[in-house]
């Protein structure tokens, strides 16, 4: 377990009577009691007592920190690491190491909703940011979770909640300013008329990103390959050159809740998203994609009986990725100026997911709430275009074609049916002692069927400590870019992959040492098996979709939180893993071994709140075939001061991110057995110094 990284909300308290005036009231042991935490069995549970390894951040929290990302917030849990994809820049949340190149291993939730794209696996390659400001929490769990949420929740499962009437009091709005001309404003406001309450909330957000260099791009390998023939061409490379990561945002929420019905909208569009370092790894300064999302959740709860309650939920996520501008995977003039306009391709997809499902629950037995589940769901990629300049050899076409709908786009249209069943018991064996069993089954329409068990044994050792038993099994499915890409030049898909499949063993330990200082311990070993990657194919430049050998992991998370008294609160973290593959014995890489964060918060008066954060990154491992040194080590200082009321409702915070200005960077991808180059040897670059001011008023 590990609590959230700053305070527990008190928004949270919603079954107390009286809310205490300010998180300060609270004891460390207070707040471990919150009943806040549902993810881990579907109901409410105190953190201390959830039989999973979780973490909460709150609204609060958020605003401590100062974070006006997702990325921000997650980076101060531990085990959790925050990367970037090789495409695009997108973000990757890996938890305990385990990740590819897309970060399917991870499953993120809006609102208890899947919004894993069916294309990839991963949150869309174009993704820009998840605004913080309509965020009420975010429950984490690090550990297997498909025993409940099905595919994908393999390393961990990361829910966010958007704020409803009860998390907004009264009528907001607000703003930030800052580096890389980093600008948002936001409002928020509840509505009640009867048994009709309405939250609503908008968030318009603009970034140039910091525009990092980029020294030596994959264009680059290129030219060089162009002088060692002795050809006579220009080089084409834009390198040294800087990356392309700026966006624009727009957020909208509706939350409505009417006796036992309750109806949450989304819409995100994003659009002028930069490609990062490039589609190909070479530089692209004027390609420009974007991307819609809306998100319907609408559920139904209600008692059946004295002892039986029913939930009916419904849930649409329908997204696309869109290409602004061409994407230009290589320069003009590249190839030794066999494309004079570039190498054009721009795939563009559109997709929806439904499900719709049903829980019972029943609490009529002695010590036994029994829950029983089922549903169906529909993931269909409805419409797939490309154009492009090139043929699947790589040879030009010498104009840009529209592939779409014919036999030559990158990838069909495809469409995935599946079922599932679940059944799961809390059972109190002892006043101390509680166990949760349970097992899901998924039944797929292309790969067919899985079964997840997961199993937990919650011991209170005594008033201050608690120990905790789990076991649990995940997979996670092939995404459609693995199984049916066609036409490719470089990764092929290969109908016939497996599931990816992981068992976890997990001993968790949390002691109040005594009211002012909390500690907690959990170790944990994992077997994965068949995780999927691109390998090279005999006689041929492509590379296919193959399951691979198995990998062996264990590691050790630890956090500490300490209230000397009502003015100062300090919690860090630290965390180690490392994982091998079973034929070889080789390391894994591209994941940091260990990490750790630290926050103060300092009281300074009832208007003054002063927070400190420094996160540490260790260093990155290459793989076997990677002469470079290992990526270094970063440590990341920042500090937030919060003015509440400083006139008239009107609040003010000042951010400072990476005060020192540290060189961070995320691993690029190394050499393999059958490619000797790197294509980005200076890794990918991150934000350096950055400092934000934000203004909020509270009618």
């Amino acid at each position: 377990m590990a609590v959230s990284c700053a305070l527990l909300s008190p928004t949270l308290l919603a079954e107390e009577e009286t809310k205490p005036s300010s998180v300060y009231d609270l004891t460390l042991k207070e707040l471990l009691s919150v009943q806040v935490f549902s993810l881990a069995t579907g109901t409410e549970k105190t953190l201390a007592s959830t039989p999973s390894v979780a973490s909460v951040i709150t609204a609060e929290d958020i605003k401590l920190l100062g974070a006006t990302t997702l990325a921000q917030v997650l980076d101060t849990i531990p085990g959790v690491h925050v990367s970037l994809s090789n495409e695009l820049y997108s973000p990757k949340f890996i938890i305990r190491g385990i990740t590819t190149q897309t970060n399917a291993q991870t499953l993120v939730l809006v609102d208890g909703t899947p919004i894993s794209s069916v294309v990839r696996g991963d949150r869309q390659i174009v993704w820009g940011s998840f605004a913080t400001a309509a965020i009420a929490r975010i429950e984490i769990i690090r550990g297997p979770g498909s025993a409940l949420h099905g595919a994908d929740a393999f390393a961990g499962v990361i829910n966010i909640i958007t704020k409803g009437f009860n998390d907004i009091d009264k009528p907001q709005i607000g703003g930030y300013w800052g580096s890389f001309n980093n600008s948002s404003v936001w409002a928020q406001s509840g509505y009640q008329s009867g048994d009709l309450k309405m939250a609503l909330s908008a968030q318009y957000t603009t970034t140039d990103g910091h525009r990092k260099i980029i020294d030596w791009d994959e264009q680059s390998n290129i030219d060089a390959g162009g002088v060692a023939l002795g050809l006579d061409v220009p080089s084409a490379s834009l390198a040294p050159g800087p990356v392309n990561v700026g966006y624009r945002g727009v957020d909208l929420r509706v939350n409505l809740n009417y006796l036992d019905f309750n109806l949450k909208v989304g819409f995100v569009d994003h659009d002028n998203v930069g490609t990062g370092m490039g589609g190909a790894r070479a530089l692209d300064p004027h390609g420009k994609t974007g991307s819609e999302k809306l998100l319907i959740n609408l559920d139904h709860q209600h008692s059946l009986s004295q002892h039986w309650k029913m939930k009916n939920q419904y849930s649409l996520y329908r997204s696309n990725q869109r290409i602004e501008e061409h994407i230009l995977l290589f320069p003009r003039g590249a190839f030794y100026g066999a494309f004079p306009d570039g190498f054009v391709g721009s795939p563009e997809t559109f997709e929806q997911n439904e499900i719709l499902q049903s829980t019972f629950t029943y609490a009529g037995l002695n010590n036994h709430r029994i829950t029983l589940g089922g549903g169906y769901r529909v993931e269909d990629l409805y419409r797939v275009e490309e154009t492009k300049n090139f043929n699947p050899d790589f040879s030009p076409i010498g104009h840009i074609i529209d592939a779409s709908d014919t036999p030559e786009v990158f990838m069909p249209e495809y469409r995935r049916d599946s079922y599932f069943v679940y059944i799961q018991d809390e059972y109190k064996i002892a006043a101390d002692w509680e166990f949760t069993g349970g097992v899901r089954i998924d039944d797929y329409s292309d790969f067919g069927s899985t079964i997840n068990p997961r199993l937990a044994l919650v011991w209170s050792t005594n008033n201050d400590l608690t120990t905790k038993f789990l076991y649990g099994r995940a997979f996670r499915k092939p995404s459609f870019l693995q199984l049916n890409t066609v036409n490719n030049p470089i990764s092929l898909g290969n109908p016939n992959v497996k599931p990816e499949t992981i068992d976890t063993l997990e001993a968790v330990f949390n002691y109040q040492l005594n009211p002012h200082l909390h500690l907690s311990l959990n170790t944990y070993r994992f077997v994965l098996d068949k995780l999927i990657d691109f390998q090279a194919d005999v006689d041929a430049p492509t590379r296919t979709a193959q399951n691979g050998d198995g990998i062996n992991g264990y590691g050790v998370e630890m956090q500490v939180n300490y209230q000397p008294n009502g003015q100062l609160r300090f919690t860090g973290n630290y965390a180690y893993q490392t994982a091998t593959e079973q034929q070889t014995d080789v390391k894994q890489s591209n994941a940091p071994n260990q990490q750790w964060f630290g926050q103060l918060i300092w009281k300074i008066s009832d208007a003054f709140k002063l927070s400190t954060q420094i996160t540490h990154v260790g260093k990155t491992r290459r793989n076997p075939f990677d002469n470079r040194a290992p990526l270094s080590a970063y440590t990341n200082v920042g500090f937030t001061l919060n003015i509440e009321d400083v006139f008239a409702g009107f609040d003010v915070q000042l951010k400072a991110d990476n005060i020192f200005n540290d060189d961070i960077r995320a691993p690029s991808p190394g050499p393999s057995a059958d490619n000797p180059t790197v294509s980005v040897p200076g890794d990918y670059p991150q934000a350096g110094r950055a400092i934000n001011l934000s203004l909020s008023k509270t009618f």
